[in-house]
Order: C-alpha cells, then structure tokens, then sequence
C-alpha cells in the first residue's frame, strides 16, 4: 500500500533522493500558515522532489486570526512562483479539538471554496476525527472537489470517521507521527493511502481540466498511451501486410516527433509510460499537453483505420 511523508521545518535537512530511492512516489510537504509565513523548506524540497519524479503536495496550515481571502491569496501565491504542478491540502488544527467550534469548521470550509472560487478545484482537508467532529465540519459545506479527507489518527487499527463523512471520501491516513523515513533526519508523520488520487481512479475528464497540472495523474494518461500503443501495433502490421515499409515508417517517424515534443523528462509518470513498440516514448508533461496527446492519437487512429487492411483488422 502506498504511504507518504508530510514535512515541514521540523525535519530540516531532510534529503529526498534516499526517500525516493526506498519507492515513495509523493511528499506532502508544508508551503504555508496563515497570511504570510512561507515554510523556508519548501522551495527546496519542492524542486528535489520534482527533480526525482516525487509528485509534490503542499499544504496550508489554516489560522484563526487571519482572513480568508488573504490566507488564500497567500497560498495560491506561493505556489504561482514556480507553477509547481502540485496536490493541495488544507491543515484544519486550530484552535485544538477541546476549543474548536462550528465556526471554526465555517472558516476552513470557506477557505477551500475562496480556493476552489480561485481555480484551484480540488485538495483534501487535514485534521483529527475530534477535530472535524468539534468543528462541524461535514462534506456538504465544501466544494466537490474539496470534499476528500486526510485524516489523521494515531494508535489504531483503522480510523473513525467523523459524522457525515463516508469511506469513500477518505483519501488518506496518518496513522502516526514518529515514523523513521529515509532520507529524513528526524521522526515525521507517516500517511498511508486509503483511495488513490493521483491516478485520476475516481476523476472524469472535466475534474482532470479544473484541477490544473497534477503530476502522478496517470489513469487517462495511460489510457491515452494504451491508444497509441494498440494504434502503432496495428499500423505495423498494416506496413507488413501491404509490404510498403518506407511510406509508413516515415509517418510513424513524424508522429514519434510530434509526441516527443510533450516530453517532460521530470514528469513523475515519464518512467512508466515507455512504449515498447520501437521505443516510442508517449511522456506526458502534464495537463498542458494532455490535449496535443489526444490529438496526436486521434490522428493516428484514423490512419490506422486507413491502412489497416481490408481483410484483415485492429489487433
């Protein structure tokens, strides 16, 4: 089962390479708190991680204090430096359990649907059973995409869920706070992955679109590979049967060309998407090429349909 870390300044001088060696594939790390406070990390591991193919999560620790339209604007901000592809997350702490209250739940909700509002559609809300339970906070105060929960819960077998929440909506469990991880130097939080979100399982195409740039995303991907794979297959043995090798082979050359101008060889899914029919590498640099992807398959299908031959058909 996946699991993942979450770091923030405690587990300073953390290094990601040996905690990607070990086969993690996601980080979450803290980006902000608040109205101002940058975690001085997170620049840092951000650009490591992506550098070693580790989708990046950021979070942002939500405070009493400061207003919801700053907090957001902080956040989103933050992350708009560098155009990190990244998967968010709202850490709903404060106050503590015994003083929480609905309005507590009122001002988390209403950050994420100020997100949501801002373009950013989809993350996952951060906190304790007691928490959630103490603030009110239930699924239907927030925005579709928003409504996915990283609960964290120590010393059990499984977790609680909090009132009006269902097992489907639980993205992920931190089950504790002092796991020993490669790479980092101090005890951190460990997380474990109860229904999958990055492959874009439970995400149809219009969620894919609102939800930006999301590396790790790689259902429809690999659907969309798949076709190019199949369709190729076919095309070769198209050239076969008809015996004009040259003709073909100089097309397929032209769309290998056109499919590795979307090349991100920093993309996490671009180890896994190697097409084994002549080396064809179909990587996917994110949704800002997702749709030349289609474009390029739709145009190879329908000239695999043209040289397919008559007697024969798709493999």
């Amino acid at each position: 089962m996946t699991e993942f870390a979450d770091l923030a300044s405690y587990q300073r001088g953390a290094d990601l390479r040996p905690y990607q060696a070990a086969g993690h594939d996601r980080v979450m790390l803290k980006a902000t708190q608040g109205r101002s406070y940058i975690s001085p990390y997170f620049v840092g591991w951000a650009s490591q991680a992506l550098s070693l193919g580790v989708s990046v999560g950021a979070y942002h620790y939500v405070t009493v204090a400061d207003p919801v339209p700053a907090q957001a604007t902080h956040f989103l901000e933050t992350l708009a430096v560098q155009q990190w592809p990244v998967w968010l997350a709202l850490d709903c702490e404060e106050p503590a359990p015994g003083g929480a209250t609905a309005v507590d739940g009122q001002r988390a909700a209403a950050l994420a649907r100020e997100l949501d509002a801002r373009g950013a559609s989809e993350g996952q809300m951060y906190g304790s059973p007691a928490w959630f339970t103490a603030a009110r906070l239930v699924p239907s105060m927030l925005p579709a995409g928003w409504r996915h929960l990283w609960l964290a819960s120590y010393g059990v077998s499984s977790p609680s869920l909090p009132p009006g929440w269902t097992s489907d909506q639980l993205a992920a469990w931190q089950y504790t706070d002092a796991a020993a991880t490669p790479g980092v130097p101090s005890a951190c939080d460990r997380s474990r992955v109860v229904n999958e979100w990055l492959n874009g399982a439970d995400m149809d195409l219009a969620e894919y679109k609102a939800a930006g740039k999301a590396p790790g995303k790689s259902d429809l991907v690999d659907t969309i590979v798949a076709g190019c794979v199949a369709s190729e297959t076919a095309v070769n043995r198209a050239t076969e049967a008809r015996d004009a090798i040259g003709p073909v082979a100089a097309e397929l050359a032209t769309i290998r060309t056109a499919i590795a101008t979307l090349v991100d060889p920093a993309h996490p899914a671009s180890p896994t998407l190697t097409d084994p029919v002549e080396d064809l590498v179909t990587r996917v640099a994110g949704l800002a090429g997702l749709a030349d992807v289609v474009r390029v398959n739709t145009a190879l299908s329908a000239r695999m349909a043209q040289l397919v031959p008559s007697t024969g058909g798709t493999p």
